[in-house]
């Protein structure tokens, strides 16, 4: 994927071009961004200062440049190492009549080609017929015909409907009447014949042959007269009013004023915004014309991500994105513009990366924000302003008046869809269903759900009845109404009607359309500017109820964010933001001083009341206007009258959006400037007021400084894509748009990057806090922090995130946190809540004293650091902040550990761990386990294979029936118990006394029984990602659930032994199975989700007490398995599903009949031919799954031996040729990397160690196989082990140390063990003895199988090769692992160097 480093959005216009864009590429490249993220680039609006007023989206706006200019710049741009990043709007489009589709509707009505493309009246018939209102007069329609502002004028061989700019198309059939009135009968004759063809094309809606007809016409009427003459004519119509009228009338579309929008409606709009009228995207014509152009632009490979805008506004979301994923192709990055409340989710099912970073900014808003202070910051906001209403109370209360006042038309329309959907029998009036459905858009909580079918998984059903009824106290006489639609509601549920609830569901996603608007135009809109106890939680993706976030919790987000969406934008500031990103910054200073901030507002009100003579603006008003001062005022007092009017540009837009005591539709423009006269008495300089304020904020602006290099600090480090807003690389105090969208000064940034690139390391930070008003400062962080991006992406991108603890008196004051991948580790250190910490009111940041403030650095990420933003390093344990922090409170520390590439392991399956429920698990007992390993100082926990197991196959995880799944057996039933989907008492009649073996037939009775039980009680809509990660595994999980079904179907017979039609996977039987079991194929498809969510939880669990994980990849699998039966041709079976050839060994001097395994061998010559697909996918899966994998039977890829399946022995078995370079080739082509250990063992020949040592894949050593007659010669023996192998004491297939010992090993084999290690060797001490060897061996990796650890005999070997009883059923028991054994393993670690 073209994943972004860093993104740098650029606001593109007429004023700054692709041609702009091009002069500062070097400079973004210098700054270390390497992507361009540009606002819309289609054609707009003429002279659009933003690009979402599209009027084409298959035309690059010629306003930028030409689409040739766009294909240069972006060879330019790749030249220099950056990608493009695309914002694009599929939710609507610019109202105006350049508007080719919709000049189109206006001129044809319901006969255009583009009547079901926007989402008007001619796409519903609920909406009454009528002609489809343009909103745009100032005037009624008969005003502005008689004042002469609307005319009909000729140009261009058209007539239109003039409106000053505005011009109109005028329907076909109005021609006839035109040309008659208006051109004189001695010029011009319409003959019947053309008069025919006019009213034909009036109802074809056929524009290319309307344009030569009406050319033809106007071509013969210029022949007898000039443009200025028909001009002149027309001018003339115009006079007669009543004509003019009757034209006007016979339109497709009706001129309207524009408030007429709020109370009646006939097309879907962009929030209350007339000038934007939606799409119906869901339509798949419209999404192919809407996307063309952008799909070309992305296959050109001009485009490498997308922005989605407004995705709430579409219909159904989330088949938009599956589509939009489909057309551009894995390969490209794609994000959407989605707010989320507090403890919303993103739909874990969108194929996308994640949203544009809003929910980043709230986390990083309330982090900064001291939450102690939120009790005395809402006392004294309630006291000031005389109010208390609670803010819910306050927020509907907006959404309401939104609703009432201005989408009056939007809610008759959903209830005329009410209506027409007959969702119910009984009477409901009309007055009380527009109530409730006012209610309803008023109280939903969230922008929209998302789901679009019955049944609604229990959280959204929840969501949507909780809804109603909480309406029911603000509605009391529609309480009956109300249980009316909550009956419809769960009849739908039911699924008693099909029909039914997928009406009901139509009626629910018509509304979500409007849920969003209601909630945007109520709270971003409207609350945002009258509840303003603290301003920086006013913003977008925040919220002003929100006062703080504890750091255990911001932790607990980045760490899920790492893990759900580690590749969503982290955004601080956008062209949407109501306030800078500094602005917001320094605001948090406050929270941090509450008192001194409400000394200084008390002093700061007495002098206004004092010294101000005018009428006093409301005291809200004050206080927001003193909160904004503070907030956005240049601190080096370079201001004058350019910010004096930038302010009182967003005091009138802030009292306009707040509509209390002005508003956009009927401004107060007395109170609006009485407002501006107050504020420019503030910003007076010789004021009394002034000098005080500008004292306070100096004497606290340094803390702002510190907080805004923090959120920069975070944005770059935490999970997540960080995102520049133009200009942000310095100070932004700026105000809402447009304000945000000034000029950005590339000349001045470009300049003093220059300058502190050429400062000297030692006085780089000195200087430029020195010059900290600057915003110097700022650019080197960013600067900084791109570049180590750019330099270490899989660090960022995949690492973990770790928290770290931190010690000492400020302990509360400091956040710490480490990413870490492979052997790259980065630790942050910032400040919290600077201005609470510091000492007796200190104000100079350098002189703060952290007395024994420290952070603790985890050994398993390194001791070893340097500091990356001042130039010291050092190996410590711990980090003194007053080391860290000595000229900047802030550090990025690159650590790294002391290296040694020995490590040791252990061999100990899951299955073998103790439980309390027959067989390991991946419960607490696997923790405890890794807990010991780490204790032990162990670096490796190796694993068999993972996979189902069978009877038939004597439960070997060798021969499991699934190549991709994991062992359901092995899932902790007592997480499933604190989900709450089993009880205590469920999981009692599961518990069994411990045993040193596993009866699987017991063990799978009773797990598979409570694992139904679970899932019988779960929705899976309600789970978090399933539904995602049924789409990632869709390769392999449909076909092994399906599978699971009916091998259970037909009592685990082979699939081979199924009726011919599902044996040969005949589409209508699969479909048949996939109907009548579709809760059994999910069941199934959730027992494999919950494994691999507990496996991953294991494995980073592992990776955080620094374990790595080596897994098991058998190179065949079952013949009955999910995967021979979903792809027969890539192995050696017949038609008939039975078997043609089988893998095995030959004889040897330990079987002279050498062995059959009764798995096919693949049809290598065919999935040579498909590149390796199937392994790929194969591999890749073990990869995500494994630190390492270890190759079994690895001779088998050089060449292997293929038996005929009707021999009963091997010894007519013949060797063939494996897939040998190709397949490794394939592999290290999609992974990079090859983690694996070739299982090297046995009668190997020449070309296996070839193509193993090729790969440099280390290889395996058994110190069992070393003593034998020829020990000094062995390749076994330690002496002759080179360093890439691992080396083992025995393995899986060996008997333990202790039994080989006792009942394998010649006496003379025994005396050569104790003439190699120079001491007597007996029972007792053989298990020490080679573990020390394998410790000492040079060899890379040491691994023990824990039965040797635990000097257990031969009756505990996990398997006796040849046979079939007793194997694969060894378990530890509970408490063998004593801490004894493992202070043994420690020492062995150091002593041995691993």
């Amino acid at each position: 994927m073209k994943t972004p480093n860093s993104t740098y959005r650029l606001q593109l216009h007429k004023n700054f071009t692709f041609r702009h864009l091009e002069q500062v590429t070097d400079y973004l490249q210098t700054l270390g961004i390497d992507t361009v993220y540009a606002s819309p680039i289609f054609q707009a609006a003429r002279e659009s200062t933003h690009g979402y007023d599209g009027v084409n989206p298959n035309v690059i706006n010629p306003e930028l440049g030409t689409i040739e200019a766009l294909y240069a710049l972006k060879k330019r741009l790749a030249a220099s190492g950056l990608k493009w990043l695309q914002d694009i709007v599929p939710n609507h489009m610019a109202f105006d009549t350049a508007n080719p589709w919709l000049a189109d509707l206006l001129q044809f009505g319901i006969y255009s080609a583009y009547s079901s493309h926007f989402d008007t009246l001619y796409a519903h018939s609920f909406v009454p017929a009528d002609k489809l209102m343009v909103p745009i007069l100032g005037k009624e329609l008969p005003d502005a015909v008689h004042t002469g502002d609307l005319n009909i004028v000729y140009e261009k061989e058209q007539f239109y409907l003039s409106y000053f700019e505005n011009r109109f198309p005028i329907r076909p059939g109005s021609y006839i009447h035109l040309l008659k009135a208006v051109v004189e009968p001695s010029t011009y004759q319409l003959s019947q014949s053309t008069e025919r063809q006019i009213k034909k094309l009036d109802k074809e809606g056929d524009p290319k042959r309307w344009d030569d007809l009406r050319s033809k016409i106007f071509a013969d009427i210029l022949t007898a007269a000039a443009d200025t003459e028909l001009s002149a004519m027309t001018a003339q119509f115009n006079s007669a009013k009543e004509r003019l009228l009757e034209v006007i009338e016979q339109q497709h579309y009706r001129l309207c004023h524009w408030r007429e929008t709020d109370g009646q409606i006939n097309f879907r709009r962009f929030f209350t915004v007339n000038g934007l009228i939606c799409m119906n995207t869901h339509i798949e014509s419209v999404f192919d014309d809407l996307h063309h152009l952008i799909g070309k632009l992305v296959a050109d490979g001009i485009i490498d991500g997308l922005r989605i805008d407004h995705i709430d506004g579409l219909y159904d979301p989330t088949t938009y994105v599956g589509k939009l994923r489909k057309l551009c192709g894995s390969d490209t990055y794609i994000v959407a513009e989605k707010i989320l409340e507090e403890d919303e989710h993103l739909p874990d099912v969108w194929p996308i990366q994640g949203t544009t970073g809003y929910d980043f900014l709230a986390l990083c808003n309330n982090l900064l924000t001291f939450r102690k202070s939120e009790k005395a910051f809402t006392e004294y906001y309630e006291r000031i302003v005389n109010a208390n209403e609670p803010l819910r109370q306050q927020q509907v209360a907006k959404k309401r008046f939104v609703l009432s006042q201005h989408m009056r038309g939007e809610i008759e329309n959903l209830c005329l869809l009410f209506h027409e959907l007959q969702l119910t029998e009984h009477p409901l009036s009309h007055g009380k269903l527009r109530k409730i459905i006012e209610a309803f858009l008023a109280y939903f909580p969230v922008y929209r759900i998302y789901e679009t079918a019955f049944p609604l998984s229990r959280h959204v059903y929840t969501l949507v009845t909780s809804t109603l009824s909480s309406i029911k106290d603000d509605l009391p006489a529609c309480g009956g109404e109300i249980d009316i639609v909550q009956e419809i509601l769960a009849k739908a549920q039911r699924l008693e009607d099909e029909d039914f609830s997928q009406r009901t569901m139509r009626f629910i996603l018509r509304c979500m359309q409007f849920t969003g608007p209601a909630m945007a135009k109520g709270v971003e809109d409207t609350l945002m500017y009258t509840y303003n106890r603290f301003l920086a939680h006013n913003e977008v993706g925040d919220h002003p109820s929100r006062f703080g976030l504890k750091k255990k919790a911001f932790h607990e987000a980045m760490r899920r964010r790492q893990k759900e969406w580690p590749l969503a934008m982290n955004a601080t500031a956008t062209h949407d933001t109501k306030r800078g990103e500094d602005a917001r910054c320094r605001l948090h200073v406050l929270t941090a001083r509450p008192k001194q901030w409400f000394a200084a507002v008390d002093r700061w009100r007495a002098v206004i009341q004092h010294e101000y003579t005018d009428t006093l603006p409301h005291s809200n008003d004050v206080y927001t206007i003193l909160q904004m001062l503070y907030a956005t005022y240049p601190v080096h007092m370079e201001s004058g009258q350019v910010y004096t009017e930038r302010f009182t540009e967003y005091i009138v837009k802030y009292l306009r959006e707040g509509k209390e005591r002005s508003d956009w539709s009927q401004p107060d423009t007395d109170y609006e400037e009485s407002t501006v006269r107050f504020v420019k008495f503030l910003l007076n300089k010789n004021g009394t007021f002034f000098g005080d304020f500008y004292d306070f904020l100096r004497s606290t602006a340094d803390f702002g400084i510190v907080n805004s290099l923090v959120q920069l600090l975070l944005k770059f480090t935490c999970p997540g894509i960080p995102d520049v807003y133009q200009g942000c690389e310095l100070w932004d105090f700026s105000f809402v748009d447009p304000d945000n969208r000034r000029p950005v000064d590339f000349d001045i940034r470009r300049r003093y990057l220059n300058e502190i690139r050429a400062l000297a390391p030692a006085d780089r930070l000195p200087s430029l806090w020195s010059d900290r008003y600057s915003g110097k400062i700022k650019l080197w962080l960013l600067h900084l922090l791109a570049t180590l991006r750019k330099d270490s992406p899989s660090l960022f991108n995949e690492g973990e995130y770790i928290e770290i603890d931190v010690k000492g008196k400020y302990r509360r004051h400091v956040l710490a946190y480490g990413r870490q991948h492979g052997d790259e580790a980065l630790l942050i250190i910032v400040p919290l809540h600077l201005a609470a910490a510091s000492a007796d009111g200190e104000e100079d940041i350098s002189q703060l004293a952290w007395a024994d403030t420290r952070v603790v650095l985890p050994k398993r990420i390194g001791t070893k650091w340097e500091h990356l933003l001042q130039p010291m390093s050092g190996e410590d344990s711990e980090l003194m902040l007053s080391v860290v922090f000595k000229h900047l409170p802030l550090a990025v520390i690159r650590l790294q550990k002391k290296k040694t590439s020995r490590s040791a392991g252990i061999l100990m399956h899951i299955s073998s761990l103790p439980s309390n429920y027959g067989i390991g698990d991946l419960g607490k007992e696997a923790y405890r386990f890794a807990e010991q390993l780490h204790a032990s100082g162990q670096k490796w926990w190796q694993l068999l294979p993972l996979g189902p197991l069978s009877s038939e196959q004597c439960y070997s995880p060798y021969s499991t029936w699934s190549a991709m799944a994991g062992n359901p057996l092995f899932i902790d039933l007592e997480a499933l118990s604190e989900e709450g989907l089993l009880t205590k008492k469920d999981l009692k009649t599961a518990h069994s006394t411990p045993s040193p073996r596993v009866d699987y037939e017991k063990v799978e009775a009773v797990k598979y029984h409570l694992l139904d039980k679970a899932f019988g009680r779960l929705d899976t809509r309600d789970i978090p990602r399933f539904s995602q990660f049924c789409e990632t595994e869709k390769s392999w999980l449909h076909d092994y659930a399906l599978f699971a079904v009916l091998r259970e179907k037909y009592g685990e017979k082979p699939w081979y032994a199924w009726p011919d039609n599902l044996k040969k996977r005949k589409k209508t039987a699969l479909a048949e199975v996939e109907a009548a079991h579709s809760r059994d194929i999910l069941k199934h498809k959730w027992m494999q989700f919950v494994f691999f969510q507990q496996w991953e939880r294991l494995k980073d669990y592992c990776h955080q007490l620094d374990i790595q994980i080596m897994g098991d990849i058998p190179i065949y699998v079952g013949h009955n398995s999910a995967d021979v039966w979903a792809n027969p041709d890539l192995f050696s079976i017949d038609k008939d599903g039975s078997l043609r050839a089988v893998a095995g060994v030959p004889p040897d001097y330990f079987n002279e009949d050498g062995q059959l395994w009764g798995m096919p061998v693949f049809n290598w010559d065919l999935l040579k031919q498909r590149g390796y697909t199937w392994w790929v996918q194969r591999v890749r899966h073990n990869c995500r799954m494994f630190d390492a994998a270890r190759l079994d039977h690895f001779r088998a890829f050089s060449a292997y031996w293929e038996v005929s399946a009707t021999e009963h022995t091997s010894k007519n078995g013949q060797w063939k040729d494996g897939p040998g370079a190709d397949l490794f080739n394939a592999l290290r082509e999609d992974l990079k990397t090859l983690p694996f250990v070739a299982e090297d063992l046995g009668d190997i020949d020449e070309p296996v160690y070839e193509l193993r040592d090729a790969y440099q894949l280390p290889g395996m050593k058994v110190l069992q196989f070393a003593f034998g007659d020829d020990m000094p010669v062995s390749q076994n023996i330690p002496h002759h082990h080179d360093r890439n192998f691992i080396v083992y004491t025995g393995t899986h297939d060996n008997n333990t140390v202790l039994g080989w010992y006792k009942n394998e090993l010649s006496s003379q084999s025994k005396k050569l063990i104790s003439k190699y290690v120079g001491y007597h060797v007996n029972a007792m001490n053989i298990n020490a003895t080679l573990i020390r060897l394998a410790y000492a061996s040079p060899a890379i990796t040491a691994i023990i199988p824990m039965q040797d650890i635990l000097c257990l005999g031969e009756q505990h070997r996990m398997n006796s090769p040849a046979t079939t009883a007793g194997n694969w059923t060894w378990r530890m028991l509970p408490n063998a692992f004593r801490k004894k054994l493992q202070k043994e393993l420690r020492l062995y670690t150091y002593v041995y160097d691993r």
